[in-house]
């Protein structure tokens, strides 16, 4: 079965809204099992008010009720052919839903927004203490009670926090990091509105760096609820040649699903813009996945958080109602409603002192008890009784270029990364966002590292290798094996591998090049390149300083 997007009365050009056709298409591949659905070249327009809605359950995000501009569901050898085809988004919307789907292929298309929800300004004056600005571009900053709020075209959301931008380097000035308006991590934040378009902003201790006269703001709310591209419990997803030039969240965000190939994808702002952001927080982000997930030839550029992040999910165990079953909870406010597992998967019971598995087993059942809690039945007994510990699923730019917390094997190949925090950072973490693992074995090979580092706060070397261990593993070393090699470290900081707890690791064939003239800026801390400490096996070899 093929379609036109025109077959449900959507035309491109004219300004209509396109959201009721896209809904009609999709119930019509769900009667057919699948097919292909095309849009012809044009700009596309959608609007929230018709638009398809459910309850989501996104993971690292809050969920809820949300409106759908594509809602594909259920579909078997779906195929969308968007190639030239601009889609434009309207008020808070989630673009793509592909959810319970399988033999997807999806080539072309730009997503954007009519009016971005980030906003940014430029710097006209500062001091140790204050600033001033003027906003460029659509928006309206508001000012009530000394806090500023960000307002659009039927929306209204509290200022969160500022960061500041070299607007010719497109990079965040080195030196300056999160400035949040409650104070958390530094000073408070106080607005004035000093008329005409300008502002003022007070702060009650001084700025870490002073933003520079001249430098680019960007203002926003912290609100995670509308990613550009959902993938929920998916096998077998192809996406070629999806262009993103802005969102309010995650750009790409899959979860529990399996074999996800995303090539020559772009999360960047349009270049004919002077814009700096792309998505709210990550390019990409991929939760509980399973298979092979590749990102091929992708560029990701201008995203309020990391390029892209692979974890899995803990959840707290409550209580063993019987011998078969435990009664869990969802730890962190943006897991709510996740599904940890499906029958067939295997989870484990892991202390959350060491990440050591005391027991794993296969689920026959999972049963959402609310948001917050959920019962999975197992084909066995849970010898454990009630432990204090946490289920792990086994199926398996702001800040930092890549995050990676997989047990499964991960390869990181012939990269440009350029991250003012770690370029890659392995940090397990069962204890504040409840989702990352250790990992077993990592190639870091042949990538340019482009003077990462350059702002405090997002890590302690270029790459970072670190632990949350509260008690010493059990197999003494918390990682497996980690090899660094041929790679090239434009260093602006010195610090440029930490690495803790690895029980192989091996740093060989690297090029360090310093970049002159960013000293001042740097938080350096670091006695040397390399930074190890209780690790098994190291090799250090054939480094060298250019």
């Amino acid at each position: 079965m093929k379609i036109e997007i025109s077959d449900f009365g959507a035309q491109p050009d004219t300004g209509a809204d396109t959201s009721p056709a896209a809904n009609l298409a999709g119930q019509a591949l769900a009667r057919s099992g699948g097919g292909t659905l095309r849009f012809a070249p044009g700009v596309y327009h959608f609007q929230p008010k018709e638009a398809f809605e459910q309850t989501c359950w996104v993971s690292n995000h809050d969920s809820g009720v949300r409106r759908i501009g594509m809602p594909l569901i259920g579909l078997d050898h779906l195929t969308i052919e968007a190639e030239g085809a601009v889609f434009i988004f309207h008020g808070r919307m989630i673009p793509v839903w592909l959810s319970d789907c399988r033999n997807v292929r999806w080539t072309g298309g730009e997503i954007r927004w009519a009016e971005p929800m980030h906003f940014e300004a430029e710097v006209t004056a500062s001091d140790r203490t204050h600033g001033e600005f003027s906003l460029i571009g659509p928006g309206e900053f508001v000012v009530r009670e000394r806090q500023g709020y960000l307002r659009g075209d039927g929306w209204e959301d509290e200022l969160h926090d500022l960061l500041f931008y070299d607007p010719t380097s497109r990079r965040i000035v080195p030196g300056t990091e999160d400035h949040f308006c409650n104070g958390y991590f530094g000073g408070r934040l106080q607005f004035e509105d000093l008329g005409q378009g300008r502002f003022r902003i007070n702060r009650e201790t001084p700025w870490p760096a002073i933003p520079p006269v001249g430098s680019r703001m960007v203002l926003q709310a912290n609100v995670r609820d509308c990613p550009g591209m959902v993938i929920d419990r998916c096998t077998d997803v192809r996406i070629d040649d999806l262009v993103i030039r802005h969102c309010i969240n995650v750009g790409v965000l899959a979860q529990n699903s399996a074999d996800l190939t995303l090539q020559r994808v772009e999360i960047a702002p349009d270049p004919s813009s002077d814009r700096l952001v792309s998505s709210g927080n990550d390019a990409t982000h991929f939760v509980g996945c399973s298979g092979l997930v590749a990102l091929h030839d992708c560029r990701f550029q201008g995203m309020l958080d990391d390029a892209t992040n692979v974890h899995g999910h803990y959840a707290r165990i409550q209580e063993q109602p019987e011998p078969n079953q435990v009664l869990v909870r969802h730890m962190h406010g943006q897991q709510r409603g996740f599904q940890l597992a499906a029958p067939g998967e295997q989870v484990a019971w892991v202390d959350p002192a060491t990440f050591a598995h005391r027991q794993i087993l296969t689920v026959t059942a999972f049963t959402r008890v609310d948001a917050e809690q959920a019962l999975i039945t197992f084909d066995a007994p849970w010898d454990t009784g009630t432990p204090d510990g946490l289920i792990e699923n086994l199926s398996g730019n702001r800040a930092r270029g890549m995050l990676v917390a997989t047990r499964g094997s991960v390869r990181i190949t012939n990269n440009h990364i350029a991250a003012p925090g770690a370029g890659i950072a392995i940090i397990p973490d069962c204890n504040y966002w409840f989702e990352s693992s250790p990992t077993r074995n990592v190639l870091i090979e042949g990538n340019t590292f482009d003077q990462c580092l350059s702002s405090p706060g997002w890590g302690d070397a270029a790459i970072f290798v670190q632990t949350e261990l509260k008690a010493a593993p059990p197999d003494g070393f918390l990682h497996g094996t980690i090899r660094i090699e041929d790679n090239t470290f434009r260093i602006a900081d010195p610090r440029v591998v930490q690495a803790h707890s690895v029980s192989e690791l091996s740093i060989s064939g690297n090029r360090l090049e310093p970049v002159p003239g960013l000293a001042d800026a740097m938080n350096s801390r670091s006695q040397g390149p390399f930074n190890i400490r209780d690790c098994g096996e190291v090799e250090l070899s054939d480094n060298a300083l250019i």
